[in-house]
């Protein structure tokens, strides 16, 4: 008698437990019997809050996802742009004399005279040794070469000059939102697409369906 008296006891402990727990933790959300109870109004002109759908294939249509388009047969081929210096634009300049000794540069057999991280001025310009403040901003790489080989004229004999762009913020692109890696991602490579943004940023976090890509240059913006 004492074995079934203490199962009993057992059996009754663990129901008031299942209670006070069913009392007190809170649902994820409302039951089937809310839901069932709710879907039908109270009143004949009122709206109820839940619509109940028997889900069949003849009703199931308005419910699914629309198909995806066609893919086009025709891709856009990548356009190169010009590449032309803008402020905040950061170049590498390297000028080498062709005499060697006697010089003020180093000679180009040396590796030439480098100059490191050259930050173009707001107003556009570029501050250098024997050259002065010139205007870089609008001019090609090549152009700059040229531009700064005019201004050494008389202070260096035919002097070798190098412009290399290693920080754009002219064509800088700023991927931000559900990436992995939200940031800035250079074209220094090469003309980016969008999907190619996007990858280098890490791609999305979501799911395909949930992506929707906003495209802004400027004041336009598209999706």
């Amino acid at each position: 008698m004492i074995k079934p008296l203490r199962l009993l006891a057992c059996l009754a402990v663990c129901g008031a437990l299942s209670g006070c727990a069913g009392a007190f933790l809170s649902a994820a959300g409302p039951s089937i019997r809310q839901i069932q109870h709710q879907s039908e109004p109270d009143q004949p002109d009122a709206t109820p809050p839940y619509q109940l759908i028997d889900l069949s294939a003849a009703t199931i249509g308005p419910y699914m996802r629309p198909p995806e388009p066609e893919p086009v047969a025709t891709v856009t081929a990548k356009h190169m742009p010009q590449l032309r210096l803008s402020p905040g634009d950061v170049i590498r300049l390297m000028v080498a004399d062709t005499v060697a000794d006697g010089g003020i540069f180093a000679p180009l057999s040396a590796g030439g005279t480098v100059f490191q991280q050259l930050r173009v001025e707001a107003d556009g310009r570029l501050s250098l040794p024997y050259v002065g403040h010139i205007r870089v901003a609008g001019l090609t790489p090549y152009e700059t070469e040229q531009l700064i080989r005019r201004r050494l004229k008389g202070v260096s004999v035919d002097p070798q000059v190098h412009v290399a762009l290693t920080g754009d913020q002219s064509g800088a692109v700023l991927v931000a939102g559900a990436v992995k890696h939200p940031g800035r991602v250079s074209t220094l490579d090469g003309p980016l697409t969008l999907l190619d943004a996007i990858n280098r940023a890490g791609g999305a976090v979501l799911e395909p369906y949930l992506v929707r890509v906003t495209l802004r240059t400027g004041d336009h913006a598209e999706i």
